[in-house]
């Protein structure tokens, strides 16, 4: 990442500054409705930088669906700004074209200020610093880009993000996915769904948001079946061939937030996805179901209080794995503090570990 940081930008002239009073078209990020787009400008530092704007709702039908208390602007939310983010850079600093496809191969992020994130009085204005790592050309076209990101409130950094666009134009991407299905015709409708988990299993109160079914709860494990939301005005906000990336993020912190309180006793309402990290390594069908499993290790406990859980996550699908992930889930607000009794046993099977040993998720 640049030696810019976002509390320079505030007032640093010559770099420029971002607005928020308006969203970026909505084709710039691949939205169909206005509702979804949530990048409002953008403005290029250098060949290889630009800074962009970001408005985060205060309610939201789908990311503001939350239990957790205090209620946070939402970790899928900061990544769906991000990829928002990823579009533009592409299309106006590097010259993508409009109508091309693009492909995400994965995306993290890791909240650093969860405090900072609360939910106020106003919709929060995001500053997104984003810098290139890695730029692929064929023929003379950017066909794939490699991003980190600061994302700041208010000149503080409140995340770090990484991921990355592949590019393909409307044939290559229809000749890539023929590849793929090996000459199978692209099916468009969904596997058999079975019923949805109550909401409250999953950190949310409206069950047209759940998108788990099936659950399995084992010692330091679960598994589901995706439930594929077709009609879902978020996570197909238009027609898909294919599982959207956003939809096994989704998937993937549900079963983490229910996994957490399943095996390890933390209440959804006190329990937040903290860190991120997945790469897709196939298309997902959309006529094959899909299914996540959950791996939990033993929680830590930092030295605020907190509580942190890892989780290793697979999906999969009848050829083989098509997503890996791993994640951190937290509670908020601080925990009492653990005292350790006379034997040296905080007297729970958790453990005490130094500030930031928690952090499995980047990458």
């Amino acid at each position: 990442m640049s030696d810019i940081h976002l509390a320079a930008l505030r007032s640093d002239g010559k770099h420029g500054s971002v607005t928020f009073s308006t969203t970026v078209p909505r084709q710039l990020v691949h939205r169909a409705a206005l509702g979804e787009v949530f990048l409002t400008d953008m403005v290029g530092i250098g060949d290889r930088e630009f800074l962009c704007g970001a408005q985060l709702p205060r309610q939201h039908a789908y990311f503001s669906d939350s239990l957790c208390e205090p209620s946070l602007f939402d970790a899928v939310l900061l990544m769906e700004s991000v990829r928002q983010a990823a579009f533009v850079g592409a299309h106006r600093q590097f010259g993508v074209p409009a109508g091309h496809k693009f492909i995400l191969p994965g995306i993290s992020l890791r909240i650093e200020r969860p405090d900072a994130l609360r939910c106020g009085g106003l919709p929060a204005e995001l500053n997104i610093l984003a810098a290139v790592t890695n730029a692929k050309y064929a023929d003379g076209e950017c066909t794939g880009l490699d991003y980190e990101m600061q994302l700041g409130v208010a000149g503080e950094t409140v995340a770090r993000a990484e991921t990355g666009m592949r590019m393909r134009s409307r044939d290559a991407y229809r000749q890539l996915r023929n590849d793929n299905r090996a000459g199978r015709e692209l099916v468009v409708d969904q596997a058999a769904r079975p019923l949805p988990v109550r909401p409250v299993r999953v950190g949310r109160s409206d069950d047209k948001n759940v998108v788990l079914g099936d659950v399995a709860v084992g010692a330091g494990e679960a598994s589901a079946t995706v439930l594929v939301p077709l009609d879902h005005p978020s996570m197909f906000d238009h027609p898909q061939d294919h599982v959207p990336g956003m939809v096994l993020v989704e998937a993937g912190r549900q079963l983490a937030l229910l996994a957490a309180s399943e095996c390890c006793g933390l209440s959804p309402v006190k329990t937040f996805l903290s860190q991120w990290s997945a790469k897709f390594t196939r298309f997902g069908e959309l006529e094959v179901p899909t299914l996540a499993r959950a791996t939990v290790s033993q929680p830590v406990i930092d030295q605020q209080g907190r509580a942190h859980v890892p989780v290793s996550l697979e999906f999969s699908q009848d050829l083989g794995p098509i997503c890996t992930a791993t994640a951190i889930v937290q509670t908020y607000p601080i925990l009492p503090p653990v005292t350790p009794d006379p034997a040296g046993s905080t007297g729970s099977a958790w453990v005490v570990a130094p500030t930031g040993a928690t952090d499995v998720a980047k990458g």
